[in-house]
């Protein structure tokens, strides 16, 4: 009797989920999957990439290069923005964003087509239900994952006369970065608030920075949503900062949030960020990055024709750059153990990146 209700109620719950169309049960949890630390370094603006918007921007959602006006409606696909480089996630690579004035990127797939992400509107995006329309089903069903967010400042932005919503892909692979930046914006309904700041992607690592430059926060009470996001809103990994006088926290010494809707305070009683003042999450499967690769042998690295990668794990996905930072290979490869031509590419030094699960290892090649 006990066995026979055990297997009704494991029915009944894998039922109810592939009706809700959530799979929160089997998808991977930005909640246990990254590490928090913060410090205070060095705030570089970006000056090249695009220019998404204009300074009349208020709830709008770029998904589009041909489109850098902006979407304000929900849920509108797009081909999404490109980051630059393929880009691990918790738990799915990524090539794509949709940047949203209100201080939040989500993130997307190429592979999707003109799917590869979607607009929302939200001023709160990490408590944003998946359910938005209340349909019950998740809004990017098939393509949960699109839902994956980082807030660098979720609230209600505005742009203005001196706004500047900017992104750009900077560095040399392996080691590029994708910024977006919000430069002066303003909280909606204020003229006292100013915010700078930068959402940052960095490749191979994978890591996750939230990078704060000149803050204000003026006379008019409000907060923000700060953090990361997953495939619904009950997956989180935010921070929080309490305008209580009896608080111990403070944006120098955030806590963990302990809901989606965790806020970080912008009030003049306590004081903003400093200019540097970095959040950084770090994937915890960099505490064993060579998982996957036990055991990996490239040779020659040194070669004028082929070249041998065997490992224990499949390798998934192999692409190779030259020093600029130049994609100039990409194959599925679905195998342990390979071969690689190298006589179709000219004399000098490449990077060989191999990719296998949600690992990467990049290997130095010189072509004689």
């Amino acid at each position: 009797m006990k066995l026979k209700l055990l297997v009704s109620a494991i029915f009944f719950l894998v039922k109810v989920n592939a009706q809700s169309g959530f799979q929160s049960m089997v998808n991977p949890k930005v909640a246990s999957s990254y590490t928090f630390a913060q410090n205070v370094e060095t705030y570089n603006e970006i000056n090249g990439g695009i220019v998404l918007g204009n300074t009349s921007s208020a709830n709008h959602c770029f998904i589009d290069p041909a489109n850098l006006i902006g979407e304000t409606e929900n849920l509108i696909p797009g081909p999404g923005l490109p980051i630059g480089f393929d880009f691990i996630f918790n738990g799915n690579t990524f090539d794509r964003v949709a940047v949203n004035t209100n201080g939040w990127l989500s993130f997307g797939k190429s592979g999707l087509g003109n799917g590869a992400v979607y607009s929302q509107i939200a001023t709160a995006p990490i408590s944003q239900a998946a359910d938005g329309d209340g349909n019950g089903t998740h809004d990017m069903s098939p393509n949960e994952e699109l839902r994956n967010r980082v807030s660098g400042l979720g609230t209600d932005l505005n742009a203005a006369a001196d706004s500047e919503l900017r992104i750009e892909t900077i560095g040399v692979a392996p080691n590029r970065t994708f910024v977006a930046q919000w430069e002066n914006f303003k909280r909606s309904g204020s003229t006292t608030h100013n915010y700078n700041f930068q959402i940052r992607l960095n490749e191979t690592l994978n890591t996750v920075e939230i990078v704060y430059g000149d803050m204000v926060f003026g006379n008019n009470n409000y907060s923000a949503q700060v953090g990361l996001s997953g495939y619904d809103q009950s997956d989180y990994n935010n921070r929080w900062v309490s305008s209580s006088a009896s608080s111990t926290n403070s944006w120098a010494n955030t806590e963990a949030g302990f809901s989606p809707s965790t806020n970080c305070s912008l009030v003049a009683t306590i004081p903003p960020p400093v200019s540097g003042s970095v959040f950084r999450w770090t994937p915890t499967t960099m505490g064993i990055p060579n998982e996957k690769f036990v055991g990996l042998k490239v040779y020659p690295t040194v070669t004028d024709n082929i070249l041998n990668i065997n490992n224990v794990s499949e390798i998934e996905i192999v692409k190779i750059y030259d020093v600029s930072g130049k994609k100039i290979y990409s194959k599925e490869i679905h195998k342990a153990n390979f071969l690689i031509d190298f006589s179709q590419f000219t004399s000098g030094i490449y990077l060989v990146n191999l990719q296998s699960g949600n690992q990467t290892k990049t290997v130095k090649v010189i072509k004689k």
